[in-house]
C-alpha cells in the first residue's frame, strides 16, 4: 500500500528483495487467491490463513500475502513456501500473537528475541 510519503520510483523491501513500490501495488492480490500460506521457520512448517497475517498491516508477515512477495528471496517456489532461518519456537509465539492479539511467552523465551 502506497502511503502519502511514498512516491513513484520508491523502493520497498519484500522478503529480502528491493522492489519498486508501484510493482508491489500492481501485484496486490485479493485475499482469496492465496488463502493458506505456508511459512517454514527453522524447518518447522506453519500453515496460516492470509487474513490472520493481515491483522497487522504493513508488517513483514502481512506482506507475505502479496503476490509480489512470491518473487522475493524468502519464497521457495518448488515447495510453495516461505523460508526463514530463525528459531521456530519463537515464531510460534509471534504467530499466536497474530491469531489472538495477546502476547504469551514461555518462561524460557527472552523478550528481546522477539
Amino acid at each position: 500500500m502506497m502511503t502519502s510519503d511514498m512516491s513513484s520510483g520508491d523502493k520497498v523491501k519484500v522478503g529480502g528483495t528491493l522492489l519498486d513500490v508501484e510493482d508491489v501495488e500492481k501485484e496486490r492480490p485479493s485475499i482469496v487467491s492465496h488463502d493458506l500460506i505456508t511459512i517454514n521457520v527453522g524447518g518447522v512448517k506453519h500453515e496460516v490463513h492470509s487474513s490472520t497475517l493481515q491483522r497487522f498491516p504493513g508488517t513483514r508477515l502481512a506482506n507475505l500475502t502479496n503476490d509480489i512477495a512470491r518473487k522475493g528471496s524468502d519464497f521457495i517456489a518448488s515447495r510453495g513456501e516461505f523460508y526463514f532461518d530463525r528459531h521456530p519456537g519463537i515464531f510460534t509465539t509471534i504467530l499466536n500473537y497474530y491469531r489472538t492479539g495477546e502476547l504469551h511467552m514461555d518462561r524460557n523465551t527472552c523478550g528481546c528475541a522477539l
